[in-house]
C-alpha cells in the first residue's frame, strides 16, 4: 500500500504526508474555500501510481511551480519501497534508498508492472492501468459523471465499461466465449446487433404442426396395413 508522499514544493507543515491505513480523506478548509488543491494532490496520488495526466493536464502548475519531484513509499509484505518521479522526466520512475539516492531507472511500464505484482492482482487480460485509472475520479478527467459509474469517459460506450468489469472480477471467460462463439458463426457483434429480426407466423408454425401430425397418423396406418414379410 502507498504509505507516504513527499515533495519539497508541498506547503511547509506539509511537506511529507503520511497515510494512515484503510480510509484516508482529502478535506478542504473549514470555511469551506476552494480552489486550495485537492485535486491537484488527487492528481499527484495518480501520477504516483504512474498516471501520466498530471503534468498533462495541471500544466499551470508546472508554469507557476516550476519542475518538481515527486517522492513516494510503498509498503509491500512488512518491506518499505521507495521512489521518485520528476515533472521533467514523467515517462520515467526511479527506484531509491530511504535517502532518495537513486537505484535504478524504471520504465513507466516497468513500474506498474512492479506494483500489478506486488498488489497481486493476478488477473488475465488486464493490467494496472485499466484498474487506476479509470478508478481515480478527478475533476478534469471527465469521468466523474454519477449516472455512469463504469465508464472511463464520457462517450465510452456500455459493453465496454461493462466487459471491463467482468474482467476485473475474473469473469474475462464469458467475453471470451461470447467472442469464440461469433468467430465460429463468422460473425461481428455489430452484424449481430444490425441483423433483421424475423417476426414469428405464430398460424403458420400451427398449421405445420397439424399437417407433420397428419403425416404421421397416415404413415403409421400404412405400416400397419402392410403385409408382414418372414
Amino acid at each position: 500500500m502507498l504509505i507516504k508522499v513527499k515533495c519539497d514544493k508541498f506547503a511547509a507543515e506539509h511537506k511529507e504526508i503520511t497515510f494512515n491505513p484503510g480510509l484516508n480523506t482529502v478535506l478542504g478548509s473549514s470555511d469551506g474555500s476552494n480552489a486550495i488543491g485537492k485535486s491537484t494532490f488527487l492528481w499527484i496520488i495518480d501520477y504516483v501510481f504512474g498516471g501520466e495526466n498530471y503534468c498533462a493536464k495541471t500544466s499551470d502548475i508546472k508554469e507557476v511551480i516550476g519542475s518538481h519531484i515527486i517522492y513516494f513509499t510503498f509498503l509491500f509484505d512488512e518491506q518499505e519501497h521507495y521512489f521518485y518521479r520528476s515533472t521533467d522526466n514523467p515517462k520515467c520512475v526511479v527506484r531509491c534508498d530511504s535517502k532518495h539516492h537513486k537505484i535504478q531507472e524504471l520504465k513507466l511500464e516497468e513500474y506498474k508492472k512492479f506494483l500489478y505484482d506486488e498488489y497481486k492482482i493476478g488477473l488475465p487480460a488486464i493490467d494496472f492501468s485499466d484498474i487506476s485509472e479509470r478508478y481515480f475520479r478527478i475533476y478534469g478527467r471527465e469521468n466523474t459523471y454519477e449516472k455512469y459509474p463504469l465508464h472511463n469517459k464520457p462517450r465510452e460506450k456500455d459493453e465496454h465499461a461493462v466487459d471491463f468489469l467482468l474482467r476485473l472480477y475474473g469473469h474475462n471467460r464469458i467475453i471470451t466465449g461470447i467472442q469464440n462463439m461469433l468467430d465460429e458463426m463468422g460473425i461481428t457483434v455489430a452484424q449481430l446487433k444490425s441483423g433483421k429480426r424475423q417476426m414469428v407466423d405464430t398460424e403458420k408454425i400451427e398449421l405445420n404442426e397439424k399437417a407433420i401430425e397428419a403425416q404421421e397418423a397416415r404413415l403409421k396406418e400404412q405400416m400397419q396395413k402392410a403385409p408382414m414379410h418372414k
